[in-house]
């Protein structure tokens, strides 16, 4: 009986435990690229900064990522990808 319900107690504590951990390791993975693509926008690299808002928006979405997105894809002149990512935004 006993040993049941140490093997009752793991089981839920890893079904929670679980993914806690992996939602945490994606917030950190998006805070990264999130980090990194604002310093490549800052320095006018708009190509890999879209990759790395992308990036960060596949980690975990986030609507303030898809704004980064639709002005890099401005910044590059890419209008109507831009528009798209704006409306998603809003």
């Amino acid at each position: 009986m006993r040993r049941g319900m140490l093997l009752l107690s793991i089981a839920t504590l890893m079904a929670v435990a679980v993914p806690a951990f992996a939602e945490q390791g994606s917030r950190d993975a998006a805070r990264r690229h999130y980090s990194e693509g604002q310093a490549l926008f800052n320095a006018r690299s708009y190509e890999a900064a879209l990759a790395e808002f992308r990036a960060a928006y596949d980690a975990m979405p986030n609507a303030v990522v898809l704004k980064s997105q639709a002005e890099c894809l401005e910044r590059l002149g890419r209008i109507r990808e831009a528009v798209e990512f704006f409306e998603r935004y809003l």
